[in-house]
């Protein structure tokens, strides 16, 4: 079964046309589930009754499960150990910055760079993230902060605040994944699905040119990091050997 956080405005309208569906129904199903993330959104006006049942057929609305959380007294920020269908294990992080909340996304399990001072580098490459498995991290994270308003209230943001930036910058090298992960940026983008702006996004690359040059010619709104670590392209070889 599909996950419906994978599909694309234009994929979703697809599936609606082929099943005699109207595509104005599009727009108000991405907001609804995106948003909301239950299929309690089922019983909005989003969906026509009598198609409900065939969208809960067709597609998955499952979101990762949270297997371990530790919020950071210091700073606030939350870190989750998240468990996949297939049982993979990934991290991902919310991190409390002023006038806005970043979360630290994966693009990977584990990571075939190997860069000696990172911990994911050492595991190797288990397998690269679909979209909807980088996209429902962001609405994971959007649902924890609707049902930790405490949380949010300690640091001082208002209620209903959510995810406002987010950075590629977990486990992984994005670039070595270029085509799921440009297919989720243009989810997380789209003002029918989760409404960031392009410039509230950050790709960080240990020096991937090939994957990066996919992604910013799709994308070149998007914001752009080289992990450097070192001023000597000698000292900079030993630790990344990109």
């Amino acid at each position: 079964m599909k996950s419906f956080f994978g599909q694309t405005r234009q994929q979703i309208g697809e599936y609606l046309k082929q099943n005699g569906i109207s595509i104005t129904h599009v727009k108000p199903m991405m907001k609804a589930f995106y948003f909301f993330a239950e299929e309690d959104s089922l019983a909005s006006t989003a969906v026509p009754r009598f198609f409900r049942a065939r969208i809960l057929k067709d597609y998955s609305f499952a979101l990762p499960e949270a297997i371990r959380s530790q919020v950071s007294n210091y700073d606030g920020s939350a870190k989750f150990e998240l468990e996949l269908a297939d049982g993979s294990r990934i991290e991902t992080v919310i991190m409390p910055e002023k006038n806005r909340i970043t979360l630290c996304v994966s693009s990977q399990v584990g990571c075939a760079q190997g860069c000696v001072f990172c911990y994911t580098g050492k595991m190797g490459l288990a397998r690269n993230l679909e979209a909807h498995e980088i996209v429902t991290q962001i609405v994971f994270a959007n649902m924890w902060l609707l049902r930790h308003p405490d949380w949010l209230t300690k640091l001082n943001y208002t209620s209903g605040t959510s995810v406002s930036n987010v950075v590629f910058m977990g486990m992984g090298e994005p670039c070595d994944n270029s085509s799921e992960v440009a297919k989720a940026i243009e989810i997380l983008t789209d003002p029918w699905g989760l409404s960031l702006a392009p410039s509230k996004v950050t790709v960080s690359t240990a020096g991937h040119l090939d994957g990066l040059k996919i992604i910013y010619n799709k994308l070149p709104q998007v914001n752009y990091a080289l992990s450097l670590h070192s001023t000597s392209n000698g000292e900079r070889s030993r630790l990344m050997p990109i």
